[in-house]
């Protein structure tokens, strides 16, 4: 790769944002951009430094996860073509992460600092939630508001124990079993899978407390009450397959066929249960 400067970002909306910020800046530096599509607050982590870690990350997220619009596989894809990019960047670099006070973001981050620990390289961090402190994640930033913090330039290079730090951490976090991260005082925390699920169920009370007992709440509508609320982003399709559980475990009720978040509504099975 034969680029002095590398942008990374983690998710395509990260990275559309980003791409159209690099277009505009100008300059003579040439500059590359490698987008990480995978959402790292969700799903195992273990090996993926390696492609059968990959591989098996993208099994659960296929098993788990409703994958309507089948772009599962084309992430995968794009992964393993994001890691192949990583690998390739040119010795000496100025390597720039974006990242926000995320469990998505700084884990990719510590992801990304393992795979590069070995080269000689200057690493900065853009934080964007040092700016920007009430955003889920970096996506949610325009390219104008990305400038803006590109252009401060108050960033310091990481030293070589900041950057072995941040290796280190993500071997111990790969170590683990749990699906589900958070950011918590700080520091990626990895909780159980049903970690939200009491706050799902609340939010299926407030939809249903001025409506009929009998009222069935379309899927979507809680989803995206869920996704209003939380300060995480574990996207959509993590939240159905929780709501989905709670189904099984019968806590909610079902109209319809859970063959998407489209074709069902849901209750609560006992509404006077739960208090809100």
């Amino acid at each position: 790769m034969q680029n002095n400067v590398v942008h990374i970002a983690f998710g395509e909306s990260a990275g559309g944002s980003i791409n159209m910020m690099l277009k505009q800046s100008g300059g003579t530096q040439e500059k590359s951009l490698i987008v990480i599509p995978e959402l790292f607050s969700i799903g195992p982590l273990q090996n993926l430094e390696i492609k059968e870690g990959r591989v098996n990350r993208y099994e659960w997220l296929k098993t788990y996860l409703n994958d309507r619009f089948h772009e599962l596989g084309e992430i995968y894809s794009r992964f393993e073509d994001a890691v192949s990019a990583l690998s390739r960047i040119q010795e000496q670099a100025s390597v720039f992460m974006w990242t926000g006070d995320h469990a998505h973001e700084q884990t990719g981050l510590r992801f990304v600092h393992h795979i590069l620990r070995q080269m000689n390289l200057a690493v900065f961090h853009l934080n964007t939630s040092k700016y920007f402190p009430y955003t889920r994640s970096s996506g949610e930033l325009n390219d104008e508001k990305l400038r803006f913090i590109y252009e401060q330039g108050d960033q310091s290079a990481l030293t070589a124990a900041e950057r072995r730090g941040l290796a280190e951490e993500w071997t111990a976090l790969s170590q683990q079993t749990s699906v589900l991260r958070v950011w918590e005082d700080g520091r990626i925390k990895s909780v159980k899978e049903d970690f939200y699920d009491s706050f799902i169920i609340g939010k299926l009370a407030q939809l249903q407390k001025n409506r009929s007992t009998n009222t069935f709440i379309n899927c979507p509508r809680l989803i995206g009450e869920v996704i209003g609320h939380l300060k995480e982003n574990i996207g959509d399709e993590f939240i159905e397959y929780r709501i989905l559980e709670l189904i099984r475990k019968g806590i909610f009720e079902m109209e319809g066929v859970p063959k998407g978040m489209r074709y069902f509504s849901i209750r609560l099975k006992s509404p006077f249960k739960f208090t809100i």
